[in-house]
C-alpha cells in the first residue's frame, strides 16, 4: 500500500514539475519607477555588479550587468517591514566582491539601519539601527557610507538626526562620532589628505528660515545644516560653512574637490572646502530652475571621475565632461540609446520620451576610460565609447511595486493591475498589452464585480484617499455619485 502510494505521489510531483515548466512567468508590459540610484563594480571582481533601486532593493550580477537578481527576498521579514530593502547606499569591500555594507531606511519614522552581507547577499545581518532614507527625495544625492581609500576596514556612516557613526571592522560594530541632529547627503573621504572627511548637510528641500541660516526647523527637529570637514578620521569636526552642496566629486590624488551648490551651481576648491570659486563654465545653468525637481536642467546631481576627468549630468539628461586642463565643460554627443533585451523590458515606451531623465549617478569604469554607467528613474545605461552610444542593462531588475491586481470573473482579458507612483493599467487582451485610464488613478485596491459584468471599483489616492468606478471593465474611471 505503501509503495503504491509513494508511486501515486512520483506521478503527481512529475506532472506538477512538468506543468512549472511549461507555465513560465513572463513580466507584463508595464513602465514604472523606482529610482536606479547607483551601480557599484566590485574593485576585485569586475564581473560582480550590485546596483540598488528606491523601492526594489538591492540586486547582483554576475556577469557585469547583462543579467541580475534581486537580494531583498533574503533580507529577515522584520527587516523588509521597517524598509530595509529601500538601500541609500551600499560599498563593497575592495578585497571581497561578496563582502558589503548597505544603509537603508524608508521614508517613514521606523528605522532600519546598517546591514552587512559576507556571502554576495544570499544571507543579511543588522549591525546598526539608524535612519538612512532610501526613498527619501534626497536619494539621488551622494553617498552616506563612505569606506576609507587607506584602510579598508575603517567605514563612517551618516544617518538623519544621529549624526555619523563610525567602525573599525568593516561594519560589524559602529560608534557614534558627532554631527547629531544633522540630515546628510553626502560623506565622503578626501583621495588625496589621509583622514580628512567631508560631511555635506544641505537643508530639507524646504526654503531657510531667514532668520536661522544655520539651522531648520522640519518635521518637529532643528536641523544643523552646513559643509563639515573632519581631518582626523571622524573624531572631531569643523564647520567650513552654513551652504552646503550636495555631493562632492574628486579625481584619486588630485587635492581638488568639485561640488553642486544648489544656490550656486557647479563649483570648486582648492584647499580642502574652506573657499570655492565658480567651476560651471560650458554648462547650462538656470538659476531659475526648480531645484526641487529632479529632471531640472539647472540640477547637476550626478558626478563622476576618471583618472584625469570629471563627468556630471543634469536632470534633462545631459551629460557633460571636463578634463583636469580644461578651461570648460563639453557637452557629450549622444548618438544613440538602445535597449539592452527589448523584450524583457517593459520601460521601452517611457525610454523613446525621456531617455535619462533625472540622472542619478554616474560611473566611470577604472580598468577602462571609455567605459560609464549611468542610472535614472527607469535604467541603468552603459557606453564603452565614452558616452557616443548607450545600452540600457536591466534585465532581471523591475521596479514596480505592485498594490493590487484584478481580474475580470466574466472575461479572463479583462485585467486592472495597480502599483505605487505610477497608478493604474488596464488591458482587455490578457496583459499582453496595458494601457492608463482616463486621468492619474493611484489605486491601492480594486476588485470587479461578482455579480454585474464590468462594473469594477477601486480605492486609493496618495495622500487624500478616493473612490472611483468603472462600468466598462476597467477601460474608463468615473467618481460614483454621492
Amino acid at each position: 500500500m505503501k509503495r503504491m502510494a509513494a508511486a501515486a505521489l512520483a506521478v503527481l510531483m512529475a506532472a506538477g514539475a512538468a506543468s512549472q515548466t511549461a507555465q513560465e512567468w513572463q513580466v507584463w508590459p508595464c513602465f514604472g519607477g523606482g529610482y536606479v540610484q547607483n551601480v557599484v563594480i566590485a574593485p576585485s571582481n569586475p564581473d560582480v555588479w550590485y546596483a540598488y533601486v528606491d523601492v526594489g532593493g538591492p540586486y547582483r550580477s554576475d556577469d557585469a550587468g547583462r543579467h541580475w537578481r534581486p537580494l531583498h527576498g533574503n533580507l529577515a521579514a522584520i527587516h523588509r517591514n521597517v524598509s530595509g530593502d529601500c538601500v541609500r547606499t551600499l560599498d563593497v569591500d575592495p578585497r571581497d566582491a561578496d563582502s558589503f555594507v548597505m544603509c537603508s531606511g524608508g521614508t517613514f519614522r521606523q528605522p532600519a539601519g546598517i546591514f552587512v552581507s559576507r556571502d554576495g547577499g544570499r544571507s543579511f545581518r543588522k549591525t546598526r539601527c539608524g535612519r538612512f532614507y532610501g526613498n527619501g527625495n534626497r536619494r539621488m544625492t551622494g553617498l552616506v557610507l563612505g569606506r576609507n581609500p587607506n584602510n579598508p576596514d575603517e567605514l563612517v556612516a551618516g544617518e538623519d538626526w544621529d549624526g555619523v557613526s563610525f567602525s573599525a571592522d568593516n561594519g560589524e560594530t559602529w560608534t557614534s562620532v558627532g554631527l547629531e541632529r544633522t540630515w546628510l547627503t553626502d560623506l565622503r573621504y578626501d583621495r588625496a589628505a589621509p583622514g580628512r572627511i567631508y560631511a555635506c548637510a544641505p537643508p530639507p528641500l524646504l526654503p531657510m528660515p531667514h532668520d536661522s541660516p544655520d539651522a531648520l526647523e522640519f518635521d518637529g527637529r532643528t536641523y544643523e545644516t552646513g559643509l563639515f570637514r573632519s581631518d582626523d578620521g571622524g573624531r572631531s569636526w569643523r564647520r567650513l560653512s552654513s551652504e552646503a552642496p550636495w555631493e562632492i566629486c574628486q579625481i584619486a590624488g588630485r587635492r581638488e574637490i568639485v561640488a553642486f551648490f544648489p544656490a550656486r551651481g557647479v563649483m570648486r576648491s582648492l584647499d580642502g572646502g574652506e573657499t570655492w570659486e565658480d567651476f560651471s563654465q560650458g554648462l547650462e545653468v538656470n538659476p531659475a530652475c526648480d531645484i526641487g525637481d529632479s529632471s531640472s536642467p539647472g540640477r547637476y546631481q550626478a558626478f563622476g571621475a576618471g583618472l584625469d576627468f570629471y563627468l556630471v549630468g543634469n536632470g534633462k539628461g545631459d551629460i557633460y565632461r571636463r578634463g583636469v586642463d580644461d578651461t570648460a565643460w563639453s557637452k557629450v554627443s549622444i548618438l544613440r540609446k538602445q535597449a539592452g533585451v527589448p523584450e524583457k523590458e517593459p520601460r521601452l515606451q517611457y525610454m523613446a520620451k525621456h531617455p535619462m531623465e533625472a540622472l542619478c549617478s554616474l560611473i566611470v569604469d577604472p580598468r577602462d576610460e571609455s567605459h560609464w554607467l549611468a542610472t535614472d528613474w527607469f535604467e541603468i545605461w552603459e557606453t564603452f565609447d565614452a558616452g557616443a552610444h548607450w545600452t540600457s542593462r536591466v534585465d532581471g531588475i523591475m521596479q514596480l511595486v505592485s498594490f493590487t491586481v484584478e481580474c475580470d470573473p466574466f472575461s479572463e482579458d479583462n485585467i486592472i493591475y495597480g502599483v505605487a507612483d505610477m497608478g493604474l493599467f488596464s488591458s482587455q487582451d490578457g496583459g499582453r498589452r496595458f494601457w492608463a485610464p482616463n486621468g492619474w488613478v493611484y489605486a491601492c485596491s480594486a476588485s470587479y464585480s461578482r455579480r454585474t459584468p464590468g462594473l469594477a471599483m477601486m480605492c486609493g489616492g496618495k495622500g487624500e484617499g478616493m473612490v472611483k468606478r468603472s462600468t466598462s471593465a476597467g477601460r474608463w474611471w468615473e467618481v460614483p455619485m454621492e
